[in-house]
């Protein structure tokens, strides 16, 4: 009897975390250069440049350039901003 209410009780935890688990968005970076702003999804990093995917397609920022770099929960501007 103690058991099945443990089992109850393990499976209605499981549901609870699985339906209000955390988001599962994918995280995007909103950066900064001399040359102006850039907003996108990460893709790597290889050889000090960072590799952005925007709406406007794929951005390569050195990353020795950068004034700023935050992580945001979404782009206020589609694309590249600069």
């Amino acid at each position: 009897m103690v058991l099945t209410v443990l089992c109850a009780a393990a499976l209605t935890a499981t549901v609870a975390v699985t339906w209000y688990g955390p988001d599962k968005s994918r995280p995007q970076l909103e950066v900064v250069t001399p040359d102006g702003g850039f907003c996108g999804h990460p893709r790597g990093v290889t050889d000090g440049r960072l590799l952005l995917r925007t709406t406007a397609g794929e951005v390569t920022v050195r990353l020795e350039g950068v004034l700023t770099l935050h992580a945001v929960k979404s782009c206020s501007s589609p694309g590249a901003a600069g």
